[in-house]
């Protein structure tokens, strides 16, 4: 994921007409890279994807078992 910086310097050498190619480039992306930059609005932010697992429904059972002192 590129960051703020990377977009605000593909934005700014777009509008002052430099070609896609041109762009890739000078910053060392892919062209792919640039053209989705460019077509950003608005900043690109960073989503987390949040995973869940199997055992999420039972962690309050483990967690209780396992205070529960040894005999």
């Amino acid at each position: 994921m590129k960051d703020v910086r990377d977009w605000i310097a593909v934005k700014r050498l777009y509008r002052s007409g430099m070609n896609i190619k041109a762009i890739s480039r000078q910053l060392g992306m892919s062209k792919n890279t640039v053209k989705r930059l460019t077509k950003l609005e608005e900043e690109p932010k960073y989503l987390r994807v949040v995973n869940t697992t199997k055992i999420d429904g039972y962690k309050d059972q483990i967690s209780v078992r396992l205070a529960v002192p040894a005999r």
